[in-house]
């Protein structure tokens, strides 16, 4: 008899701890069903999460997809430059701060007065950047001396020409309006286009890259004999490779002879566009 009534207690408790741990598992449960009465006991676990796509959501609801063709195309457009940047460096040494600047400023103003006489406004040039730094001597176990002082201004000039071999003539002519008035440094000479021709330019390719992709998606829509119902997605990028030129800065051997004006030679400004287009296709 006792040992009956110790197994019965067992028996109850255990059912106890079962009922608290349902009871538990249907708070903790975000999404439940409703549960059913004829069973004592009855445990519902959340149906699982499936994140639907905003493009797909009503193809998912209906447990059918759209067939789609990925494209790439690629587009260029090229034209004459028409504006030219050349930057130069003005670059001195001295033994002082106050001596090294004051050269740099006497070849400055020698460098904007030539400039305008030959027609180059002074709202043409933009500085760059400004440094001037110490020259150090480290001798064998001693510290560091200072021994000069050295200065770089480098400043940008940019010409314009709708014209390309003018505007080839006049990149030189400021190459040579440099050197004449003290400038020792040019670091680069760039041709590219107006704000106005680069969005033509831009729009052209993109127009080009387009249609290259629609050619591509038609012709594999052909092959599999389906029909392209629309676009479903399109993504873009640009790209302006620097142009090449050719420059010639080589001046007459004879000490009697005129040196001859810097030529330099631009070639087209590019650029290129990619895009990358989805289409649906049926059919």
């Amino acid at each position: 008899m006792e040992r009956n009534r110790i197994i019965l207690v067992v028996v109850l408790a255990a059912l106890t701890v079962t009922a608290a741990s349902v009871a538990s598992l249907s708070l903790l449960s975000p999404r439940t069903a409703r549960p059913n009465p004829n069973d004592e006991f009855s445990i519902f676990l959340p149906s699982p999460f499936v994140p639907r796509s905003p493009l797909y959501s009503e193809a998912q609801g209906n447990n059918e997809f759209p067939n789609v063709a990925s494209v790439s195309g690629f587009g260029g457009a090229k034209m004459d430059p028409d504006v030219a940047k050349v930057t130069i460096n003005i670059l001195t040494e001295s033994s002082t701060a106050e001596s090294a600047t004051r050269e740099a400023a006497e070849i400055f103003n020698s460098l904007i007065r030539s400039l305008e006489e030959a027609g180059i406004a002074e709202d043409q040039v933009r500085s760059n950047s400004f440094n001037l730094n110490p020259i150090y001597f480290y001798p064998k176990d001693q510290a560091p001396q200072i021994t000069g002082y050295r200065l770089s201004h480098s400043l940008s000039v940019t010409v314009a020409s709708p014209n390309l071999e003018d505007l080839g003539l006049k990149a030189g002519d400021v190459v040579d309006i440099a050197t004449a008035a003290g400038v020792t440094s040019i670091s680069s000479i760039q041709f590219t286009v107006s704000d106005e021709s680069m969005r033509i330019l831009r729009n052209e390719a993109l127009r080009n890259a387009i249609r290259d992709a629609r050619e591509k998606a038609e012709v594999i829509a052909d092959s599999l004999e389906v029909t392209l119902v629309g676009v479903v997605s399109i993504s873009e990028s640009s790209f302006s490779p620097a142009p090449r030129f050719e420059a010639d800065f080589a001046r007459a051997e004879a000490a009697i002879a005129p040196a001859p004006p810097t030529q330099i030679l631009p070639s087209e400004f590019e650029v290129t566009a990619n895009v990358f287009i989805q289409y649906e296709i049926g059919r």
